[in-house]
């Protein structure tokens, strides 16, 4: 992912945490060659990570797999965030012109409120 690109999705990471509110992480994770990692992250506080942590486990299998080249996204998946708070999780994965991925933009949605109702 270019800089250009990552900036480009770092604003659309910014509107959605914005839009969606407190109990929504968005992030961008970054997996192109030349870097991995969280680029931008709103609402950090979910999951308790930050612009420059390493990517978490589901983000690694698929880009060491690229598991994810038949689909353009996941939707409405069940992940745990450290200290155990259940999520309702989605993902993009974001692809190169040749169909690589570069990236992921994830929404992490935090529904342990919901679920203790």
């Amino acid at each position: 992912m270019n800089d250009q690109e990552r900036d480009m999705y770092a604003e659309l990471v910014h509107f959605l945490g914005k839009a969606l509110g407190h109990n929504t992480e968005v992030v961008l994770q970054d997996v192109s060659d030349d870097s991995i990692g969280i680029a931008a992250i709103v609402n950090g506080h979910i999951s308790g990570r930050q612009v420059g942590d390493d990517p978490s486990d589901f983000v690694l299998e698929m880009a060491i797999d690229d598991a994810g080249h038949k689909e353009s996204h996941r939707v409405n998946y069940s992940s745990i965030a450290h200290g155990g708070k259940a999520l309702r999780s989605s993902t993009l994965f974001l692809r190169d012109e040749n169909n690589k991925l570069q990236g992921m933009l994830c929404l992490n949605t935090d529904i342990s409120e919901y679920l203790q109702i």
